[in-house]
Order: structure tokens, then sequence, then C-alpha cells
């Protein structure tokens, strides 16, 4: 942890770093020898990481500390070549993104509607129509009337011509 500090990493990522080293890491892997430790050792590390409850994401954050860690102790000479490319940890699942109701929308959008209408229309006209397609159920026909230059909407009343 030492080397790292002095690399000038960020306070925030240095709290980061230490948690998982103290609470993840050292219990688990702190007493073996740095050459022992191998790819099937980082497996089984990372499988009783997540037995314990850790997701994925949280490994690869361990996984990655690792890697740092051993690529510096190649650096430094103790080991010829880092377990960790050997090992393989879990992948990371992307969380479903599940886009608002058309009544979710409403209440989040038209309190702020209220008084700018055109952040209204702008964040209107980029949700999708509904889920069903149902050209009625828009978000908000008052948009509709307004006049649109590219994805802004305009003032009904603006003049957009040159001067002469």
């Amino acid at each position: 942890m030492a080397h790292i500090e002095s690399q000038g990493r960020a306070p925030s990522t240095l709290v980061r770093y230490r948690s998982a080293i103290d609470v993840n890491i050292k219990p688990r892997l702190g007493r073996m020898e740095i050459a022992k430790v191998d790819g099937a050792t980082l497996d089984a590390f990372y499988g009783q990481l997540q037995r314990a409850g850790l997701g994925a994401l949280t490994v690869r954050k361990s996984h990655a500390i690792l890697s740092a860690a051993f690529s510096q102790a190649i650096r430094w000479g103790w080991i010829d070549l880092n377990p960790v490319v050997r090992s393989s940890p879990p992948s990371p699942r992307g969380r479903e993104v599940r886009p608002p109701s058309l009544d979710e929308l409403r209440r989040l959008v038209d309190p702020c509607a209220a008084d700018h209408p055109d952040l209204g229309c702008l964040i209107y006209a980029a949700a999708p129509a509904t889920r069903s397609g149902a050209a009625g159920d828009r978000p908000n026909r008052r948009c509709l009337a307004r006049p649109v230059v590219g994805a802004f909407p305009l003032k009904v009343g603006v003049d957009l011509a040159p001067s002469v």
C-alpha cells in the first residue's frame, strides 16, 4: 500500500484500495508466499468472494488490485510471471435498464416543464413513443404544436429568418 500511496493516487482511490485489501484480499491470501500464488489459487479466491455475496464488479476490483500488485512484484524481481493472467475473474453482469413508463415520465418531467416548457418538450421528444407503440399515447401533446429546429424546440413566434 505504501508504494501505491507514493504514486499520487487520489485519496478516495486509496480508501477503496485499502478497503478491498483489508477486507477481501489479506484475510484470504495474505499468508501465502507471493511465488506460490497461481491462477487456480486466484480462481478459488474469486469463488470465495462470490460465495460470500460479493458481486462480480467487486470481485473484479480485487482482481485489478492483485494484477497491479503482481505486476509491481515482477518489476521488483520477486516473481517472473503475473499469475493474474492465468486466472478467470467473473464477467461483469450488465444491469437491465428499464425505461420509465409514461406515467413515471410525466411525474418527473411535468413539474419541470411547467416552468421550462422548452426543456420539457426536449425531454418528451427524446422519449420513445410508448412500449406499445401507440401514437395516441405520446407523453405530452402540447409539444406537438411547438415548432422544432433540430432537437431544440423553439417558442412559437420566434423569427428564424435572417434580418435584411
